[in-house]
């Protein structure tokens, strides 16, 4: 079992273990199957049993469970705890994982890839392919400069004649505006990325003369991903699947005569972008925001 992974509230951990008898050391079934989630002391889901609960029996001696993490779950260290009875023996068997807050959501999902590798993936290799997808999501936002997400964010901005321009394209709502010191002011949202600081329908000689900054409150982006992206990752992930692990940095090998050589891209793993790739990307990426020229 792999030692300690992480798993993101709302992620899937899943936990397989192998069974191996005590004479001869090889892969063997018990005859009672039976796992806990535990926090601490504490029994957070199951007991599951073999074979009604969801447990997977992958082969001789060998059995997983995969487990939805619950949104609201307590972050830290949790543990999954198999109990078994080989020949009259009982025992038990513990994988701890980590509980972490999630980071941005991926832009493409397991089944996107599965569909381009063309067949049904184990628990395994789909908890392997989340793991390629959450690299894959990370390079796209990385060379785009974009979220892809809906973000609310503060920003501090001096108004140049009561006007302050949002450097964000696709501003969803402006939610708030205040001064540094933290009083409300009044303001109009155009609609687009212009904010009026002061009242829409008269002017305010106080903000068109301060000097003073404000901070605006506002969101801006959509939690939709676009198609393009969405295929984009998959194919890195994908592309990153069929490349084992441990091979990731080489480009070329020769055996007996034989060679291979694949591409950069390939050898990066799941942060591998093709050129092609990065064209479909560049349609997305984030330019500068407005610059501001003239006398104040």
């Amino acid at each position: 079992m792999p030692a300690n992974p992480t798993v993101s509230r709302g992620g899937v951990f899943t936990s397989e273990v192998t069974f191996l008898g005590d004479d001869d050391g090889l892969p063997v079934d018990p005859t009672v199957v039976q796992l806990e989630i535990r926090r601490g002391s504490s029994t957070v889901a199951g007991p599951f049993d073999y074979p009604d609960d969801g447990i997977t029996r992958l082969s001789t001696g060998v059995y997983s469970y995969a487990y939805t993490v619950p949104d609201d779950a307590v972050l830290g260290e949790w543990a999954a705890r198999w109990a078994y009875e080989i020949a009259g023996q009982s025992g038990y068997a513990v994988e701890t994982f980590t509980v972490a807050a999630p980071g941005a959501a991926p832009l493409c999902t397991v089944d996107d890839v599965q569909a381009r590798i063309g067949r049904t993936l184990t628990a395994a290799e789909r908890a392997r392919v989340a793991t390629l997808i959450d690299d894959a999501s990370a390079a796209i936002r990385l060379h785009t400069g974009r979220p892809f997400a809906a973000v609310t964010r503060t920003i501090r901005r001096m108004p140049h004649g009561g006007v302050v321009k949002l450097p964000h394209r696709g501003v969803a709502d402006v939610t708030a505006v205040a001064s540094i010191d933290g009083t409300a002011l009044a303001y109009a949202w155009d609609g687009l990325n212009q904010v009026i600081v002061g009242l829409a329908n008269q002017i305010d000689l106080a903000v068109l003369t301060t000097s003073r900054a404000v901070d605006i409150t506002f969101t801006a982006g959509s939690d939709d991903v676009p198609q393009a992206v969405a295929a984009v990752c998959a194919q890195i992930a994908a592309r990153a699947f069929g490349r084992p692990a441990d091979q990731s940095g080489v480009q070329q090998e020769t055996i007996a005569g034989y060679s291979y050589q694949v591409g950069s891209a390939a050898a990066s793993g799941g942060v591998g972008i093709l050129p092609d790739e990065r064209r479909v990307l560049d349609r997305y990426r984030q330019v500068g925001g407005t610059a501001f020229v003239g006398l104040r």
